[in-house]
């Protein structure tokens, strides 16, 4: 997880700032470690489930997650093309290719 997806969770859970100590970003094992030792409302977490899922690349289980986990990535903006022209540097080039043929 990226600094500002570390800032953002601690403030939707209202946890202490340095509950995942001073790093720069997190990976998932050390996330689950740190969350594990404080209390957190863990109801919260359906409403960010489909974030927490695109922003950690866990894979959803099944394609209703997926579609929920794209759409908070992409702040539930439906229009692909208008996200990445709103978004993205201009001088890059992206391309969106399927996972199976990746895979």
């Amino acid at each position: 997880m990226k600094a500002s997806a570390v800032k953002d969770f601690i403030e939707i859970f209202a946890l202490k700032p340095d509950v995942f100590g001073a790093q720069s970003s997190i990976d998932k094992d050390h996330f689950i470690d740190c969350i594990e030792n404080v209390k957190v409302d863990l109801t919260k977490f359906e409403a960010a489930a489909p974030m927490m899922i695109a922003m950690m690349a866990i894979t959803p289980k099944d394609d209703d997650d997926e579609k929920r986990a794209v759409l908070a990535a992409l702040n539930q903006n439906r229009n692909l093309d208008a996200y990445i022209y709103e978004n993205l540097p201009e001088e890059k080039e992206f391309y969106v290719i399927e996972s199976k043929f990746w895979d």
